[in-house]
């Protein structure tokens, strides 16, 4: 027979934007937590993965004490280029305008915190079911049903990526746009150093990214690839040997980067889209991070987002218990979603803009393109406060 047991929150998935939603409450409210998810945290490879954090959201986890400082690479300028590869049309120069992170040994560091606080409990258990239970007094809750057990809670955590559990069992809608892309991605080792430059080229077949990469004793010759590449050419490219396409991404990247070759091999792919659900708050739950809204990883701003999300999340909690409200109402949680709605909005038509924008196939178009890109660079005191405070 099941068990069943009972929390303030439940929040579900143990990914980053989860794991810093439950530390983050923990933190701020004297709430029951629960964190469920049937995952393991994987033992960090050689060269892992990295996600791309705006300084402010490093500030936030540092509030946390989560210093990523040991296992990242500082980016202090920005460049895209819509021309050629050693001539950008717009640069930035920002000293530390965020830093490039080792995802696993940001999720080790996220789940020792919250392995630590009294207050949090972690589940191991597959969500199989959601049920809502809406008695009209303000006390209502939503019961989760695990292959284990079931779990209720006064307020559900819905941060189980873009194939959401939760949203599925709520009965929550998606839009769905797909971009006929795909997501080439991997960790580059290359002969002339980055100097801390992320750069963004803008080519033909889609948008290449080459950000830099925490390599062995603090080198700067490692870069993270992310490739927005269509769907043609990324199957061409992968069907080659990594020999060749390692060459290939030298003749590209040359210019800047000097000769290139994987340190892990062979890259990783996934399908690009854009997904927003159709709706994110509701009575004793709240879907955040890719479960709410998934975007185009043109700007690297995906993980910021849902993290600020959390970040976001645990303040209105907090500010609500203060005046005595119950935020799991869905006034309270209306006002919260309200209040993410520019930051979600206004980087989902950004990045929208600018993938629809290259891949216009039209020589005239792409020369508006980087006439249009080229008046943003001369409008540094505007336009360029404006993006930096994204990054």
């Amino acid at each position: 027979m099941n068990k069943f047991a009972l929390f303030d929150t439940l929040v579900t998935g143990a990914g980053p934007v989860g794991l810093t939603a439950a530390l983050a409450l923990s933190e701020r409210t004297e709430r029951k937590i629960a964190v469920i998810d049937n995952v393991k945290i994987l033992s960090p490879q050689p060269y892992d993965q990295a996600w791309a954090l705006s300084r402010s959201v490093i500030q936030n986890l540092a509030d946390l004490n989560i210093d990523v400082t040991p296992y990242s690479a500082e980016i202090n300028e920005i460049i895209a280029d819509t021309k050629s590869h050693h001539k950008p049309a717009l640069s930035f120069l920002d000293k530390n305008s965020g830093r490039n992170v080792i995802s696993s040994l940001l999720k080790k560091d996220l789940w020792q915190q919250v392995s630590n606080r009294s207050n949090i409990h972690i589940i191991n258990d597959k969500i199989l079911g959601v049920e809502q239970n809406l008695n009209g007094n303000g006390n209502s809750t939503v019961t989760l049903r695990g292959a284990k057990n079931s779990y209720g809670g006064r307020l559900v955590v819905g941060a189980d990526g873009k194939k959401s559990g939760v949203r599925k069992g709520l009965g929550i809608g998606i839009h769905t746009h797909h971009y006929n892309q795909t997501a080439v991605t991997a960790i580059v080792k290359h002969t002339n150093p980055h100097r801390q430059r992320a750069v963004e080229f803008f080519m033909p077949a889609g948008p290449l990214a080459m950000i830099p990469y925490p390599g062995d004793r603090g080198e700067g010759n490692y870069s993270t690839l992310v490739w927005s590449v269509n769907n043609d050419s990324a199957d061409a490219f992968l069907a080659q040997s990594i020999a060749a396409q390692e060459s290939l991404l030298t003749r590209l990247l040359e210019d800047i980067y000097g000769a290139c070759t994987y340190a892990s091999a062979p890259p990783l792919s996934f399908p690009l889209q854009k997904q927003k659900a159709t709706e994110s708050t509701g009575q004793g739950w709240v879907l955040i991070g890719d479960a709410s809204q998934s975007i185009h990883p043109v700007a690297g701003q995906g993980l910021n987002v849902g993290l600020r999300d959390a970040f976001q999340l645990a303040s209105y909690v907090a500010q609500s218990e203060q005046l005595g409200l119950k935020f799991e109402e869905a006034v309270n949680l209306k006002s919260y979603e309200a209040s993410r709605q520019t930051d979600r909005t206004s980087l989902a038509s950004s990045t929208d803009f600018l993938v629809r924008l290259h891949q216009v196939k039209s020589n005239t178009t792409r020369r508006l393109s980087r006439f249009g890109m080229g008046l943003v660079d001369k409008n540094i005191a505007g336009i360029k406060n404006l993006v930096t405070k994204f990054v």
